[in-house]
């Protein structure tokens, strides 16, 4: 038999024929595998620009109203509707849900409703987060800020002179408080005294003194700038949610709706509040809380007494990991509320903190 002179008989043409297939075969294999590698990476990123951009849509911003800026318009802050539902948040939630669920089941409480933001990296959690509930001493806070905001047109509002007046005094003895009051009838104390009394000492004397001297306006004005609904229709029925209430103290912490100084001033004054018997309950003593709380333990017309409300709402400046928490509350006794309030506290510290 002849031998091929061209190729040798190592690599005869049907050979070198077979090898071609095979060296094809091995490249259509790859670039079917490259092509599935690049059509999914393709995917992955189209479907997380989808995702991204689905989650930018939803992010409302807030912004501030009414203002005479003509090429700006002030961000008051950014609220994200879905709550956090990855990793250690969904583990906080669950944990909150059971121990929500043990708390209603000891009859500690009826209605319990949590609100946590990190306020480092944005991501909060909600339970029944939008249920509403009657402020109280809550909305005391509101009405210091309104006093900070009236300092733009006013600067030496705080060292406005204010006199306990006895028609001040009448008006007071008709409300069914229960809380006393250091303050007699016409003491005269500054604003920004009386600022201190009625939230660190939740005063309601204090509180009513400076209501009677703030224009109508600028109190109402806090909530309309912020989104809120404002209690000025009705306020013995006005109600508000954890999640509202927390905006006034999201504002406060990014210094965006008083500016640095009084955001400042602010909070400090709120980080001196002496109620021990919230969210305090669950937080080490040297770890600052800058917070109000609210209890509401009233009856009907018929004498018959209506479940009390207890919340206590704030920042908690954990090292490392500031979170605002707010805990609302209704039930049975305030005993059993102060308790509930003081073990979610006490878990949501723990968990952010990892101690």
């Amino acid at each position: 038999m002849l031998k091929n002179q061209e190729f040798g008989d190592k690599n005869p043409p049907h050979a070198l024929y077979f090898e071609s297939m095979k060296t094809r075969k091995y490249l259509f294999v790859i670039a079917l595998f490259a092509g599935g590698l690049l059509l999914g990476a393709l995917g992955s990123y189209f479907l997380t620009r989808a995702h991204f951009a689905s989650a930018l849509e939803m992010i409302q911003p807030i912004h501030e109203e009414g203002t005479s800026y003509h090429y700006i318009n002030p961000l008051l802050a950014c609220d994200i509707p879905q709550s956090a539902s990855e990793g250690e948040y969904l583990t906080l939630k669950k944990h909150i849900n059971t121990l929500i669920l043990n708390e209603q089941s000891n009859g500690s409480a009826k209605n319990i409703s949590v609100y946590v933001k990190d306020l480092t990296q944005g991501q909060w959690v909600g339970i029944n987060e939008n249920a509403q509930y009657y402020p109280a001493s809550l909305m005391k806070a509101v009405l210091m800020i309104a006093y900070f905001r009236e300092l733009r047109a006013n600067p030496s509002a705080l060292n406005e002179q204010l006199r306990y007046t006895t028609d001040i005094a009448k008006t007071i003895a008709t409300l069914p408080l229960e809380a006393t009051s250091s303050i007699a009838v016409n003491e005269t104390f500054s604003v920004e005294v009386l600022l201190k009394k009625m939230v660190i000492d939740s005063d309601n004397v204090a509180m009513y003194i400076l209501l009677n001297n703030i224009k109508p306006n600028i109190l109402s004005g806090v909530y309309e700038e912020l989104g809120i609904k404002s209690p000025d229709a009705n306020p013995e029925t006005y109600e508000i949610s954890a999640k509202d209430y927390s905006l006034f103290f999201r504002v406060l912490y990014n210094s965006t709706y008083l500016g640095r100084k009084n955001s400042e001033r602010a909070l400090g004054i709120l980080a001196e509040t002496n109620f021990t018997d919230g969210l305090r309950l669950g937080v080490p003593q040297n770890i600052e809380i800058a917070h109000k709380y609210g209890v509401r333990a009233a009856t009907a017309p018929d004498g018959v007494p209506i479940d009390p409300e207890l919340h206590d709402c704030g920042i908690v400046y954990a090292p490392g990991r500031p979170y605002f928490l707010c805990v609302m509350t209704r039930g049975a006794t305030l005993t059993g509320l102060k308790q509930t309030i003081g073990d979610i506290s006490a878990l949501v510290y723990g968990e952010l903190s990892g101690k």
